[in-house]
C-alpha cells in the first residue's frame, strides 16, 4: 500500500475532473503533499528518517510534463518527478513505534544502520553511519574483554599471595607478609626470605615487577634494637595513635627493629615474637651491641617499685627490667640513676624463687588483684586474660604466648573432668565461643579459678562450679586444660 500510494502514473481528464483528488494522481496524496524525495521538504524529511532520497528528474515537455504535473486545486507544487516510483521505506521503518523499536534494538546491538542527526545516510563508514558505530561497539568490547583478563589474573595473583602467606607466614602476629597486587607489580614487605623468592617467582611469571622489602629493611639499618624507656609502651597494629592495642612492652625489655616509617613509628618484635607497631617517642634505639649490653646489666625485676631523682618519680608495673647498682642507685634504660622511694626491686634469680614459693594463682591474685581489664593489657594497671597468664609463667621463668589461642596449645594437654579431678594450681583452663577459644583462667583448686574478665570488670576469683549463669556459662565454654611445662632454670 505504501508503494502504490506514491506511484506516479500521471493524470488524465478524470484525475483533472477530480481536481487531483485521487491517491495515484497527479504526484500528490489526498493533502496534497508530494511524496518523499521528490522535493526540497521532502528530501530533508527522507534524510531524517534515514532513507535514501530520490533525486528528481528534470522536466521534460516532451514527456507531457504539461500534464504529468498538472497542479490541483489548493495542492502545492510537486515539482517534477518523471513519473517514477519512490522507494518504499522498510517495512519495519513504515510505522513509528516500529521503526523506534528497531532503532533501540540495534542501538543496544552496537550495529545502528541509520545516521545521526545531521549526518550521512547510515551507511558503514559514512559519517556518523552504522559503521561508526560498530567500531565503537568494538572498541568498547575489546576494552571490556582486555579488563575481564586483567582482572583475572590480579585474581590469581592474589590468590597465590594468599597461599604463599599460609605456607610461610601461618600466623601474622609472629610474623609479617603484606603483598598488595599492583596493575604493574607486586609491591610490600615480608619477614620471610623464603615467602620472598617465591613471591619473586610468582610475579615474573605474571611479567609483573616484584617491588617487595626484606624485613629488617634499610630504614632501620644504623639502629635495628631498641630498649623501652618508658613505664609502659602500647604495641598497636597499625602505625596510628588510635590503632587497635595488641599488647604492652614494659620498661627495659629489648625489641628487635623491622621497619621505620614516616620517622616516628617503628614496626618492632618483643620478646614473646609478637609484631606491632610503637611510636618512637616509647624507645631508645641503638645498635645490637648496646642492647645486648643493657640486657646483660639489667638483671633485677621491679615489684611495684616506685622511683625517685630529685623532685621527679617514676612508677613501675611489676616485672619492668632494671639495673641495681652497688651504691644502691637502680639505672633505668635512659642512663639515669634513681633512688628506689618505694615498692621492691629485686634480683631476678630473688624474684622468681619468691615466685616459684607460692602457686602460680597465688601469686597472680597478690600481685594483680583488683588490676581493671583492658585489651592488650600486661600489666597491674589493666591487664587481659591472656596477658594475666603470661605475667604470671613469666615471673616464674616460663616463656608463653601472649594470647589465649596460642597458649592453648602450650605445654601438656589434661583430660576435662566435670568435678575438676586431676587438675592441679596453675593449670589453664581454655573456653571456646563460636569463633574458637577466646578465655583463659587458672585453676587455683576447690572449683576456683582466678582470671582477668571483662563481665568482673579486670581480675577476680570465681567459683566454676556455682550455680549462676556466669559459672555455667564458662563450665559450657569450657574445651581444654593445659599444663605449661615449668622450668627451674
Amino acid at each position: 500500500m505504501g508503494g502504490a500510494r506514491w506511484r506516479h502514473c500521471g493524470g488524465d481528464a478524470r484525475g483533472a475532473e477530480r481536481g487531483g483528488q485521487h491517491p495515484r494522481r497527479n504526484g500528490v496524496d489526498r493533502r496534497g503533499r508530494p511524496p518523499p524525495g521528490r522535493s526540497v521538504r521532502g528530501r530533508a524529511r527522507a534524510f531524517r528518517r534515514g532513507r535514501r532520497p530520490v533525486r528528481p528528474r528534470q522536466h521534460d515537455p516532451r514527456r507531457g510534463g504539461d500534464q504529468r504535473h498538472a497542479r490541483s486545486p489548493g495542492a502545492r507544487e510537486p515539482g517534477p518527478c518523471g513519473g517514477r516510483r519512490a522507494r518504499p521505506p522498510h517495512r519495519s521503518l513504515r510505522h513509528p513505534v516500529r521503526r523506534r523499536r528497531r532503532l533501540r534494538r540495534e542501538h543496544r546491538r552496537g550495529r545502528a544502520r541509520h545516521a545521526a542527526p545531521g549526518g550521512g545516510a547510515g551507511r558503514a563508514g559514512g559519517p556518523g553511519g552504522g559503521g561508526a558505530r560498530r567500531a565503537a561497539g568494538a572498541r568498547s568490547r575489546g576494552r571490556a574483554g582486555i579488563g575481564r583478563r586483567r582482572q583475572a589474573v590480579t585474581d590469581r595473583l592474589e590468590r597465590d599471595v594468599g597461599d604463599v602467606a599460609r605456607q610461610w607466614v601461618p600466623d601474622p602476629r609472629l610474623g609479617v607478609l603484606e603483598v598488595a597486587v599492583q596493575p604493574a607489580a607486586l609491591t610490600g614487605c615480608t619477614t620471610s626470605r623464603d615467602a620472598l623468592e617465591q613471591l619473586r617467582r610468582i610475579a615474573a611469571a605474571a611479567r609483573r615487577a616484584a617491588d617487595i622489602r626484606l624485613l629488617p629493611d634499610a630504614s632501620v639499618r644504623d639502629a635495628p634494637a631498641a630498649v623501652t624507656t618508658a613505664a609502659v609502651a602500647p604495641l598497636l597494629r597499625e602505625p596510628r595513635i588510635a590503632a587497635d592495642r595488641v599488647s604492652e612492652v614494659l620498661h627495659g625489655e629489648p625489641l628487635t627493629l623491622l621497619e621505620r616509617r614516616d620517622g616516628t613509628w617503628l614496626r618492632v618484635r618483643v620478646p614473646d615474637g609478637y609484631h606491632g607497631w610503637l611510636h618512637a617517642g616509647y624507645v631508645q634505639t641503638g645498635p645490637d651491641d648496646w642492647v645486648e649490653d643493657w640486657t646483660t646489666r639489667a638483671t633485677a625485676r621491679s615489684l611495684g617499685a616506685e622511683l625517685k631523682f630529685e623532685d621527679r618519680r617514676f612508677r613501675l608495673a611489676v616485672g619492668a627490667r632494671l639495673v641495681v647498682r652497688r651504691d644502691g642507685l637502680v639505672d633505668t634504660a635512659d642512663g639515669r640513676a634513681w633512688t628506689v622511694a618505694w615498692g621492691v626491686v629485686r634480683s631476678e634469680l630473688e624474684y622468681r624463687a619468691e615466685a616459684r614459693l607460692v602457686a602460680a594463682p597465688e601469686w597472680a591474685q597478690r600481685w594483680f588483684s583488683g588490676a581493671p581489664y583492658r585489651w592488650g593489657g600486661r600489666t597491674e594497671w589493666g591487664v587481659d586474660c591472656s596477658g594475666l597468664v603470661q605475667a604470671t609463667y613469666a615471673a616464674r621463668g616460663v616463656s608463653l604466648p601472649r594470647d589465649s589461642d596460642q597458649q592453648a596449645l602450650t605445654g601438656r594437654a589434661v583430660a576435662i573432668d566435670a568435678a575438676g579431678a586431676g587438675y592441679s594450681a596453675g593449670d589453664i583452663l581454655c573456653f571456646a565461643d563460636g569463633q574458637g577459644i577466646s578465655h583463659v583462667a587458672l585453676w587455683a583448686g576447690s572449683g576456683h579459678v582466678v582470671h582477668s574478665a571483662l563481665a568482673r570488670g579486670g581480675v577476680a576469683s570465681d567459683d566454676l562450679f556455682a550455680d549462676t549463669p556466669a559459672a555455667r556459662r564458662l563450665r559450657d565454654m569450657l574445651v581444654a586444660v593445659r599444663r605449661p611445662e615449668t622450668s627451674r632454670g
